[in-house]
């Protein structure tokens, strides 16, 4: 009976959004880890009324534990604000978008930048603790992922390679970086999803996108090609990025932000929120004969939506004085890590005992991160240290 109700949330999911605003506010981080490093960035949620600092909406039993955080990672001489339209898109199904407005010049510092993009999926997190915030109480302290186009899908691929905290990464026509991305991306074990128009001049799919995409470190990736489609054409046209592909590509710029906006979607809906869209990204594919994606629906398959609980990880007791015990269900696992509120990992551990672990090392007061990891699956948990 159990299985039969979760199969019939799920289904019921399919097609869902929440009804509310898109809600904007102007946000700057500072990372202490590298010399108090000012992070602004444009912050979009979902909210009663649409407009600036408008109060946030609850999040509703689709997403219980809060909205996915998820910073973007804008491309060469582009800037933040040309993806504005990722936001708009992604709002509606229960995401929290930070465009990360950091490297925007002649000469960005890629490493830099892949670190701007992890610690913001964090401090966002920490900013849903702050009382005074607007973004207070919606944001999930579990699941958080990074997009970026070109310079920005190569420091994604840096970040994700840095930060093992991120559930999932997408590319939008990723770029090799300095350092490089390929290098790193044996390291990045999260979920990955990678777009790329076959007619982008400005970075060759075989020199960037395939090889990052290979070397990526997980069974639960997908490279999707767009015929015809452009470098740019995920944004708007107007930037400076068109003149560096006067001619763009013969996919139409609609037809491109289309496919891969719906596609993204589906998919993070499915990584983040465990919602059971399988058949709104298979089905597009199939009735697009400019799209193909290699493999089709690689793990998304409804039957793991309803298995979600059955991976359930518990820690108790928690909040706690420093030390704990963690139950899990999964024979899945292999690896725990603890991380603290930086990103720093103060405990790495063989899983030998499956299902049962004791912390009887006391840890310092504060909130810190718990992942499971497997060869096919990533779990994680916040732990309150009073």
């Amino acid at each position: 009976m159990k299985k039969s109700l979760l199969f019939i949330f799920a289904f019921f999911t399919v097609g869902y959004s929440f009804s509310q605003g898109l809600g904007h506010t102007t946000l700057t981080f500072s990372d202490a880890s590298r010399n108090n490093r000012s992070i602004p960035c444009e912050v979009y949620y979902p909210a009663t009324s649409a407009g600036e600092n408008t109060p946030a909406l609850a999040p509703s039993f689709l997403a219980l534990n809060g909205y996915p955080a998820i910073a973007v990672g804008h491309g060469f001489v582009i800037g933040a604000s040309s993806y504005g339209l990722i936001a708009e898109h992604l709002i509606p199904f229960g995401f929290v978008v930070a465009l990360v407005n950091t490297e925007t010049g002649f000469s960005p510092n890629h490493q830099e930048f892949g670190l701007d993009l992890a610690f913001v999926t964090h401090a966002l997190q920490q900013e849903s603790m702050n009382s005074t915030s607007v973004l207070h109480n919606i944001v999930s302290l579990e699941k958080e992922a990074i997009i970026g186009h070109s310079m920005g899908g190569g420091a994604a691929w840096l970040a994700a390679a840095s930060d093992h905290l991120i559930d999932a990464v997408v590319g939008l026509a990723p770029a090799e970086t300095n350092p490089s991305a390929i290098a790193a991306a044996p390291s990045v074990i999260c979920n990955a999803l990678v777009f790329s128009g076959s007619d982008d001049t400005v970075t060759p799919p075989a020199d960037n996108h395939q090889p990052i995409f290979d070397g990526t470190n997980t069974v639960c990736k997908t490279f999707v090609t767009l015929t015809g489609g452009s470098h740019c054409g995920y944004i708007d046209a107007g930037t400076l990025c068109d003149f560096g592909e006067p001619l763009g590509g013969s996919l139409a710029r609609a037809d491109q932000q289309e496919a891969y906006l719906t596609m993204m979607t589906a998919w993070l809906r499915y990584f983040l929120n465990a919602e059971c869209v399988e058949a709104l990204y298979t089905d597009y594919v199939t009735a697009h004969s400019f799209v193909s994606a290699d493999p089709l629906a690689a793990c998304m398959l409804c039957g793991n939506v309803s298995n979600v609980e059955g991976n359930a990880l518990n820690v108790f007791p928690n909040p706690n004085q420093g030390t704990f015990s963690i139950q899990w269900k999964s024979e899945m696992f292999n690896l725990l890590e603890l991380f603290d509120a930086t990103g720093k990992r103060v405990l790495k551990q063989v899983i030998l005992q499956q299902g049962f672990f004791n912390e009887t090392e006391r840890l310092k007061p504060g909130v810190y991160w718990l992942k499971l990891s497997g060869e096919k699956s990533i779990s994680t948990k916040k732990i309150i240290v009073e």
